[in-house]
């Protein structure tokens, strides 16, 4: 890893990393029918494999046995996870896909306290006409839809900004559409698709992004599909696009919400859902994303150890709404 990149896309995340403060909204996953998986028990080694674009897809609802290992860094679970119709996973050959319906919303605060954040040196640098001596290979490809130039043009710079602070060899294809709104309702973005069990995959019953999946596997593990979907408000007033940092008080600058937007969408998403005093995680497969592997409670319990908090559980929905989660 450079001095000045994030290797973000060749680690297993050995940092955790807390979000800013943002309102979520509630998480929803859409029925895309029941397809599920063959009835075979999880091995610990995964074998190279040749990826292919052809899904096999088994079209009836089954049962899938879940083989329990005993590392220390495992995820208890029950025999049988039940994948009911709001989860569509798919396998590719050996590698593991599930279907990502929901998106991290970021809201506007009525009462923004203003600090200003200046973009890295390097972007800097280029603005003035000084050479980066420090290249990245990552390309963030943007299929924009209802963009205004102004609104594509910040859009741009935080892309930008985001190719040159990490490093993949795989393109990352970003759909971003510019549209109305709820009230309030700044953006939203998140991975498209999660995978397990890929070639290169650095740990075992984790799902990870598809840009970060791409990248750790050295190949597009579906070429058919974006990585990353967002969308930004064209309703919301108040927006400043521009690239300069200096957001008026009284406005939203474009850029650093497109900039943790991305971010979701890179990865750093959580699968934990609250809902009427419940809590629960892994989208009905069992199993939690890398970013869930590393939320703690205020004690540096893990809230995916579900000898603790079973999973779903009032136990584990009291803990994500104490005070002291990070």
């Amino acid at each position: 890893m450079s001095n000045s990149k994030i290797n973000l896309f060749s680690s297993s995340f050995n940092e955790p990393l807390s979000e800013e403060q943002e309102s979520l909204t509630a998480s929803r996953l859409k029925s895309k029918g029941s397809e599920t998986l063959e009835n075979k028990p999880e091995k610990e080694t995964i074998s190279v494999f040749q990826i292919s674009q052809e899904k096999s897809i088994n079209q009836e609802k089954i049962e899938i046995e879940i083989t329990q290992f005993s590392s220390d860094n495992d995820v208890s679970l029950s025999n049988q996870t039940n994948l009911d119709q709001n989860s569509e996973t798919i396998q590719v050959n050996q590698a593991l896909k599930v279907r990502n319906y929901q998106q991290a919303f970021l809201i506007a605060d009525p009462r923004p306290n203003p600090f200003r954040i200046t973009a890295p040196q390097n972007l800097h640098n280029l603005a003035v006409g000084i050479p980066n001596p420090q290249t990245s290979n990552t390309v963030i490809n943007v299929n924009y839809n209802g963009f205004t130039p102004a609104a594509q043009a910040a859009f741009q710079y935080a892309v930008d900004i985001w190719e040159s602070l990490i490093d993949s060899p795989v393109q990352i294809n970003l759909t971003a559409n510019f549209t109305p709104l709820g009230a309030g309702i700044l953006g939203s973005a998140g991975p498209t698709d999660f995978w397990r069990n890929f070639t290169n995959a650095p740990q075992t019953k984790t799902w990870y992004s598809s840009a970060l999946a791409n990248s750790l596997a050295g190949t597009d593990l579906d070429p058919s599909t974006p990585e990353i979907e967002a969308n930004f408000s064209s309703s919301f007033n108040n927006w400043y696009f521009g690239t300069d940092a200096n957001t008026p008080g009284n406005k939203y600058d474009f850029v650093s919400v497109v900039l943790h937007e991305i971010g979701h969408g890179l990865g750093f998403f959580s699968f934990f859902n609250y809902n009427n005093g419940s809590g629960n995680w892994g989208l009905n497969t069992g199993f939690p994303s890398t970013f869930d592997r590393f939320v703690k409670n205020g004690a540096g319990k893990s809230l995916i150890n579900t000898n603790l908090f079973p999973n779903p559980s009032t136990a584990l929905g009291n803990q994500l709404t104490d005070t002291w989660l990070r």
